[in-house]
């Protein structure tokens, strides 16, 4: 409850002055996250506001493609919300950025024996999400890279690049 009230603490205050949708650009992004030994593909929505754009809002689903067994059905993904603030160095094209968010997780796995599937492992666990990253392109569109620590029941570090379109 405490890291509930700490990231909702601290996503009130960009929020809390809104804009009308015309002002707030929605970009799309595709991705490949590796995190948890496993390879993920992914995809987002950017919402920018703020000055300059310098605060986005990110939505992100990833599913993992782990290694399994011949007869093992597993199915992994996770949801992440973030808020990120980005910085200008002077030099428009590169643009580094830190946030923090929720993130969501699931696991199943369904083992077949005897010609029987039966599900053996079933986890859904939520945690906090720290991450810094660099944008590199004019306005919110370009490529990205960023390193992801997620808190929680299974503490983990991600690491996500793609493109934003």
């Amino acid at each position: 409850m405490k890291r509930f009230l700490l990231v909702a603490f601290l996503l009130w205050g960009p929020l809390r002055h809104h804009a009308t949708a015309a002002d707030i650009p929605i970009v799309l992004g595709v991705d490949g996250t590796w995190g948890r030994s496993e390879l993920g593909l992914g995809a987002r929505l950017v919402l920018g506001f703020g000055s300059a754009r310098a605060w986005e809002a990110v939505g992100h689903f990833v599913y993992y493609f782990p290694h399994v067994e011949f007869d093992t059905e597993f199915h992994d993904y996770e949801v992440n919300a973030n808020l990120t603030r980005s910085f200008d160095l002077g030099e428009e094209a590169l643009r580094p950025f830190f946030g923090a968010g929720l993130n969501m997780a699931r696991e199943t796995r369904t083992v077949e024996q005897q010609g029987e599937k039966r599900r053996t492992f079933d986890e859904t666990n939520a945690a906090v999400s720290l991450l810094v990253g660099m944008h590199i392109g004019y306005g919110m569109r370009g490529l990205f890279g960023e390193a992801r620590a997620v808190i929680g029941k299974d503490t983990q570090m991600v690491v996500t690049a793609g493109l934003r379109f």
